[in-house]
């Protein structure tokens, strides 16, 4: 029996199991349109006399920085609850004109005024859920988990309203969250004790309010929430949402239809099933413009609405972009093993979350679809997490099946969080991979098993205080890049970050009042499993903010001489003199119409060459409704060395500009529109060709290296029309286009033109997402 044919069979059980649970009679959501008992509408208002009777905090502090003073503006919160959820107000009290106001794209960052609550259901500290109301009426959902770590990736129901009642210089957000939004232990059937966190962000002045008086920035953060007993009635959940994608290449004149359907089922309050049959690929997102000539390879965030989806069980993460599961490698998004023409789509796929008092349970299995060019694979996920008070303990084992290159692997990974005392906390995993690879001409395979492991330890002995010394081992032939992703194994690192900021100022600083200094440091030890001496690397940081709420930063980073044994991609290994980079940054005031932040940075780098950088990233606010940005990026490197092949490299000098355009409107409560152009323009000018000894030293070459050019482009124009809260129209016109040249002789504007005539791709794609 393949293992495909087993996947089918882990679905079908998953689907069994859910469905034979007993649906408790109360546990039915309430509609968002009869929001419960207390008869509260949400509209900004405050005028039931519910709210007479709710809960209030007021006692908010400075946390950002973290002086822990009396803000200069008051801040009132108030919370209630009945059996469908909770109901919660803030009222911020403000001048008129302190900060801009300007609207947000949904699920994008937030860059006005806002208020947010995060909420622990379980008030066990092992995950929290976030929401954002800004002044505008921009809503943002997030999940936090592993004490200070957000994902934005979440996206839930819940109701929002904003009133801004300028003639008292005060503005409310009112806000409704159903008890079934999230997973949560099943509790008590009348009451409920969950721990909250409030704050509150001020634009204009760049601080932050909150109640409890603590910081996402601190490494205890979810734990100290602030505990309340609420009216609590579990409830259950049933969404569906049906999507249909066409997709128009004008390149080729050809027509696709894509079709799916992605379930989200709450049978109980503790319980969540996701399955999806031919997930959304997130064709109306995209990823940044890179041009990548190094043997690290680029990193691409997830899309698809199903993977992002309660995928907090899973997301295990350690030091230097590990990734236990990493969702973009299933499917044509992102494949280790061939590029995106050849891989296969998505059949289905189904998720199994169960949380309880004391552990944690979930189960991921996916199988893409087979077509003539690509045999398609199967990823299993399995995750069992037990959870204490000071002990966190969990297991991972994943499984991918990868027919098309005759290749399995298996992934273990025991991991574990400690906290044995507020000011320490201490985490870790070890891991272990499996792979076997079975020869396409001969019935034997070659298997190979290694290991790694990391471990971190977080001590905070004051608010202003933190550090963190993290060592790992990864071993030679660790492989994780067939479900995970690491920037690299092989590695052997010491890894020691502090930080300590100064919030108690009292002087001036070129005419402005210092509002607070942050100083930040890093140092870097590792080598590999052949000892070759990896370079070392520190750095230094300054960051210096005033009471205008402009910022300086200053930055210094070296890093050492030693080898870099990835650079010839398995042939010998190099060895490169010292290389360093001091920069100096201005950020803008943020409370007007215009603000930028301009960074100029220069050193020394690869065979000693000179380096300058500049990067200036302006932001225009065209009203409250829209904003235009600009990223410019400038790269010069008198000594770019790159590898060619086997143990040749080549010398360059190098002039890279990196441009980018965003423009976003929000219009009304239903419209938005999002237009994103991209560039990259590179010219190479040969200098040099050398080859790598064994000892490690580059040999001049009797051959010269070809100068180049080349550009890249691409360009979104995207139409957003919501039809209710989670249903929502796509228009999105997309095109790309690169060009290369093996010699010079064009400006920059011909050699990015060149790029955009290509048109390689250009896409008009309509996609309808609907919402039951």
């Amino acid at each position: 029996m393949t293992l495909k044919i087993k996947t089918y069979y882990r679905c079908l059980l998953i689907f069994t199991f859910a469905f034979s649970i007993p649906l408790n009679a109360n546990e039915v959501e309430r509609p968002l349109n009869n929001v419960g008992e207390l008869s509260i509408e949400i509209d900004g208002e405050l005028e039931e006399s519910a709210w007479l009777n709710a809960f209030e905090f007021v006692q908010f502090k400075v946390t950002q920085p973290l002086s822990l003073e009396t803000p200069p503006n008051d801040t009132e919160v108030k919370i209630t609850s009945d059996k469908a959820g909770l109901y919660i107000a803030f009222i911020n009290h403000q001048t008129k004109n302190e900060s801009v106001s300007s609207h947000s794209l949904k699920d994008a960052e937030i860059s006005t005024d806002f208020n947010q609550v995060i909420i622990d259901f379980d008030a066990q500290g092992v995950r929290a859920y976030g929401f954002k109301v800004s002044r505008t009426g921009a809503m943002q959902d997030s999940v936090w988990t592993d004490e200070n770590r957000e994902s934005i990736d979440w996206d839930a129901t819940w109701q929002a309203a904003v009133e801004i009642e300028e003639d008292e210089d005060i503005w409310i957000s009112e806000i409704f969250i159903p008890w079934s939004i999230a997973i949560m232990t099943s509790g008590e059937q009348d009451s409920r004790t969950v721990k909250l966190y409030f704050s509150r962000q001020h634009q204009g002045k760049s601080l932050t309010f909150s109640y409890p008086a603590i910081s996402p920035s601190q490494k205890s953060f979810i734990s100290h929430f602030t505990p309340l007993e609420l009216t609590f009635q579990p409830g259950s959940a049933l969404d569906f949402f049906p999507y249909i994608a066409v997709n128009r290449d004008l390149e080729y004149s050809q027509t696709e239809t894509r079709a799916g359907v992605d379930i989200f089922w709450k049978p109980t309050s503790s319980q969540q099933l996701n399955m999806t049959l031919n997930p959304d690929f997130g064709q109306v997102e995209s990823d940044e413009l890179v041009v990548n000539f190094s043997a690290i390879e680029t990193f691409n965030s997830e899309k698809r609405p199903f993977f992002r989806e309660n995928h907090d069980l899973f997301d295990l993460q350690g030091p230097e972009t590990l990734r236990l599961v990493h969702t973009p490698r299933i499917g044509s998004v992102a494949s280790a093993d061939s590029d995106s023409e050849t891989a296969a789509d998505i059949a289905g796929a189904a998720r199994y979350t169960l949380i309880s008092d004391w552990f944690d349970f979930g189960f991921l299995s996916v199988f893409e679809d087979d077509n003539k060019n690509y045999l398609g694979s199967d990823y299993l996920a399995s995750r069992l997490l037990f959870k204490d008070d000071e002990l966190r303990l969990g297991l991972l084992h994943t499984q991918t099946d990868k027919p098309n290159i005759n290749k399995k692997s298996n992934v273990t990974t025991l991991d574990f969080q400690l906290e044995p005392i507020d000011e320490i906390s201490i985490s870790g995993q070890y891991i272990e991979s499996q792979v076997e690879q079975f020869s396409i001409l001969a019935s034997n395979s070659i298997k190979t098993k290694d290991a790694g492991w990391w471990i971190t330890t977080e001590w905070e002995p004051s608010d202003a205080f933190s550090h963190e010394l993290t060592w790992l081992d990864y071993g030679k032939n660790l492989d994780l890049n067939d479900f995970g992703f690491v920037s690299r194994v092989n590695r052997k690192q010491l890894d020691y970050q502090g930080s300590y900021q100064w919030t108690d100022l009292n002087f001036g600083l070129i005419g402005e009042s210092l509002r607070d200094i942050e100083w930040a440091w890093e140092f870097q030890s590792k080598n590999n499993e052949q000892q070759h001496a990896l370079p070392n690397t520190w750095e230094l940081d300054f960051e210096l903010t005033f009471d205008s709420t402009r910022a300086l930063e200053l930055q210094y980073e070296q890093r050492e001489a030693g080898i870099d044994d990835l650079i010839t991609r398995g042939f010998n290994p190099v060895y490169f003199p010292r290389a360093r980079k001091a920069s100096i940054a201005f950020h803008s005031a943020k409370n007007s119409v215009f603000t930028f932040e301009l960074e100029y940075a220069s050193g020394k780098d690869y065979l000693e060459g000179n380096l300058q950088e500049i990067e200036f990233t302006p932001i225009f606010r065209l009203g409250e409704s829209s904003d235009l940005s600009l990223e410019l990026e400038w790269v010069k490197n008198d000594s770019w060395v790159i590898w060619d092949e086997e143990n040749v490299l080549e010398e360059f000098e190098r002039d890279e500009l990196s441009l980018a355009l965003n423009f976003n409107s929000v219009i009304g409560d239903k419209h938005e529109i999002r237009v994103k152009l991209e560039g990259v323009i590179l010219e190479a000018v040969a200098k040099r060709e050398f080859e790598a000894d064994s000892l490690g030293q580059l040999v001049l070459s009797n051959e010269a290296p070809d100068s180049f050019s080349l550009s890249e482009f691409a360009a979104q124009v995207r139409y957003r029309y919501a039809l209710s809260d989670r249903s929502e129209l796509f228009i999105v016109y997309s095109r790309g286009g690169e060009y290369e040249r093996e010699r010079l002789g064009f400006d920059r504007s011909s050699i990015l033109n060149k790029a955009i005539n290509q048109d390689e791709v250009e896409n008009l794609i309509l996609k309808l997402r609907l919402h039951f």
